[in-house]
């Protein structure tokens, strides 16, 4: 086991995605273009916090593992996900990978280690279930597919406009008011807001008045979008900004070519799925984002 190395370990981390999603195709697959570009997201930091394990002078398993603030976790979250290579499985690789999470975690403060699994993988979810991990949120991924969005009507009032530098700090703001309901929220500042808009795959709208009152995350990947957050000022709530927002995302993918519409919402978030019907998304799968203490023995 060594640490992560970038760039040269990159191309055989694609490969070994390769070769898990060629046995397991709920695994995603990725590219160079796209791994390089997660581990230059800001809370990623390069993928300092990576880990690999060789054999024999191959690349047979990564675990990805990052710190995220959470106020709700005193130290914060260590999230992590391990991959091993389907020829090289119960040879003691990922309980090595999950030690050594464990022992930075507890080096650096962190009181719970954090998973999300595919709700398809069963193997994943009873490995994580005998090490001590339990199920916190149950995610459901849901889909539309390339039809038109049909009412694009924006409140009156209220200006949809691309992310502008200075947005930041408003931007912030609104995420850590919105969000703070989610079991899985985590703070974003100015810098996070900052780096996120950097990408060049990311785009972001901004809902203002008189003041900015909400906005959408969009990420493209090859032919699919991803709407990766909207958020609405609590007191904003209501007044069809959200449905304004999502509007545009979706539109705002397809005219780059997104073929296919993907968010994520929580089970038990009812308001949010009805507006996520009626914009025509159903559901495709479900994910589980896992916890367990890092105090508890494994």
């Amino acid at each position: 086991m060594r640490a992560y190395r970038a760039p040269g370990d990159d191309e055989a981390i694609v490969a070994l995605h390769g070769r898990i999603h060629g046995c397991e195709p709920t695994y995603d697959d990725t590219t160079l273009e796209r791994w390089r570009g997660f581990t230059e997201k800001s809370h990623v930091q390069g993928g300092r916090d990576f880990c690999v394990i060789e054999c024999d002078g191959k690349l047979v398993a990564l675990m990805t593992s990052l710190h995220l603030e959470a106020p709700q976790c005193p130290g914060g979250i260590r999230h992590i996900r391990i991959a091993v290579d389907p020829d090289h499985r119960r040879r003691g690789h990922a309980d090595n990978l999950l030690r050594s999470a464990l022992e930075q975690a507890r080096r650096e403060g962190s009181s719970v280690l954090q998973s999300v699994v595919d709700g398809r993988w069963a193997s994943g979810r009873s490995f994580a279930a005998t090490r001590g991990f339990r199920a916190l949120v149950h995610n459901l991924l849901l889909e539309r597919d390339r039809s038109p969005v049909g009412d694009q009507t924006v409140p009156d009032g209220v200006e949809l406009r691309k992310y502008q530098s200075g947005d930041e700090v408003s931007l912030a703001r609104i995420h850590n008011v919105a969000m703070a309901r989610d079991a899985e929220f985590n703070l974003e500042s100015r810098e996070s807001f900052a780096a996120h808009a950097k990408h060049a795959n990311v785009t972001i709208w901004v809902a203002a008045m008189h003041l900015t009152v909400g906005y959408c995350f969009l990420e493209l990947r090859g032919d699919r979008g991803y709407v990766h957050e909207i958020a609405v000022l609590p007191e904003w709530t209501g007044r069809g900004i959200g449905s304004a927002l999502l509007a545009r995302a979706i539109a705002s993918l397809q005219a780059s070519g997104a073929t296919t519409t993907v968010l994520g919402v929580e089970e038990d978030n009812t308001t949010a799925l009805h507006l996520y019907t009626r914009f025509g998304f159903s559901c495709a799968h479900d994910t589980f984002t896992l916890r367990r203490r890092v105090e508890d023995a494994l």
